[in-house]
């Protein structure tokens, strides 16, 4: 790969760009900055796949110095100018290399040490646990912050000594200003990861029990439910947006009306997962990893087609819904979607208490489809429950609401046993 020219590299660049939907201003500043990259590598016989934050920050050194001695002065607002060709490299960098900032290297045999802890440990996640990829990076993530932060107390030699004393240090210095549920989640992220290094033989003690989390009451993290007719508005609000960002917001909302999809089952749908000919949609379920066939509704029928053949950008991502603003990509992950629901929310003047996101449409639809005498089985199979038992935790309403409906609802006492 290192040995294609620069010549050679900025016109597949240029090419990438033009098929991301970049404006022309924009790959012309890309290019440019890239250009001279390039022949900074060159000059210095450095291969593209060396490339690391050191040679970035020498790049950078370089270009500021030249432009000292050519216009006698530093540039105003260095950070500015540094962003500018910082945006234009790192673009280049990920369409050369498949993803940047690269992994980073070990310095020391500590380093490689914990390195290789986390890894394990995400393996053992995915093989002993079967957690979903993004609940595994995101443990893989807190374990590696913890055991960074121990540093020099959390070597090959004396990790075995990790005491109470060095946990409560680091919840401290960590949760001191979370809230309440971010203490409860981080709280069991530390204590599955300390039961792994117990189980490992790596530490002496199981520490797990002395991490205790703070009281969650039940359905206190729900989200508000939308009311139905704010629903009905801020579909018919955004229905009138026949932008290309319009006509995806349209199609989004409509699958979070009528299934109540998590997020990351929608920005995860693809293409393929629509059967015209026989009228259904395939969702994988993003949290309990089940997968459903559910009949295409024609209002959800309607808003993808439109879409896609009006609003969605030219790409050869397989993602239905793809980015509207260059580059043409699909969603990086459900949390996305959470400013466009609120700001659709927000443009039809609809103020909601408390969350405002996508995942308040998914507990609207389960209020709904109860309101509708539909089983908690049936209701449990749309939303992609595992139990029943998730989907009475997931309805919170009123008792006059539950004494209307004639649905064997559990007690409360039942729920919370």
């Amino acid at each position: 790969m290192n040995t294609l020219s620069p010549d050679l590299w900025l016109s597949r660049f240029e090419e990438h760009l033009r098929e991301q939907g970049f404006r022309r201003k924009t790959i012309q500043r890309a290019l440019a900055a890239t250009r001279r990259f390039l022949h900074f590598l060159q000059d210095r016989a450095v291969s593209i796949e060396n490339v690391g934050a050191a040679v970035l920050d020498d790049f950078f050194a370089a270009q500021l110095q030249q432009y000292q001695q050519r216009h006698g002065r530093s540039p105003q607002g260095v950070n500015h100018w540094r962003h500018l060709f910082n945006r234009g490299v790192t673009r280049f960098l990920r369409f050369a290399l498949g993803s940047w900032p690269p992994r980073p290297i070990p310095n020391n045999d500590r380093e490689e040490f914990h390195q290789q802890i986390c890894d394990e440990y995400a393996k053992w996640l995915a093989d002993a646990r079967g957690l979903a990829p993004a609940t595994i990076a995101a443990r893989r993530s807190q374990s590696w912050q913890f055991i960074a932060w121990l540093g020099e107390r959390a070597g090959r030699d004396n990790l075995q000594n990790l005491s109470v004393k060095d946990v409560d240090a680091w919840l401290m210095t960590k949760l001191i200003h979370s809230r309440r549920s971010t203490r409860a989640e981080q709280t069991q992220d530390l204590r599955c990861f300390l039961r792994y290094l117990y189980a490992q033989g790596m530490i002496a003690r199981d520490l797990a029990a002395t991490v205790t989390s703070p009281s969650l009451y039940a359905f206190e993290s729900l989200p508000s439910a939308i009311k139905s007719d704010d629903i009905l508005t801020v579909l018919r609000h955004t229905k009138q947006d026949q932008t290309p960002r319009g006509l995806r917001d349209f199609a989004i909302l409509t699958l979070l009306a009528i299934y109540g999809l998590r997020a990351g089952e929608i920005v995860g749908l693809r293409l393929d997962d629509i059967d015209w000919r026989h009228g259904d949609i395939f969702i994988r379920h993003s949290k309990t990893g089940a997968e459903t066939h559910l009949p295409l509704m024609p209002e959800v029928a309607d808003a993808i087609v439109n879409y896609l053949r009006k609003g969605r950008p030219q790409t050869q991502s397989r993602q239905i819904f793809i980015r509207a603003k260059a580059p043409h990509q699909p969603f990086q992950d459900g949390s996305s979607l959470y400013t466009l629901v609120a700001r659709r929310l927000n443009r039809a003047g609809i103020k909601v208490q408390g969350k405002q996101g996508p995942h308040a449409f998914r507990h609207a639809r389960a209020i709904s489809l109860l309101r509708a005498d539909v089983s908690l089985k049936t209701i449990g199979d749309i939303l992609g429950h595992k139990t029943t038992t998730s989907t009475t935790d997931y309805i919170r309403l009123e008792m006059e609401d539950l004494r209307s409906i004639g649905l064997e609802v559990p007690s409360i006492e039942e729920v919370l046993q």
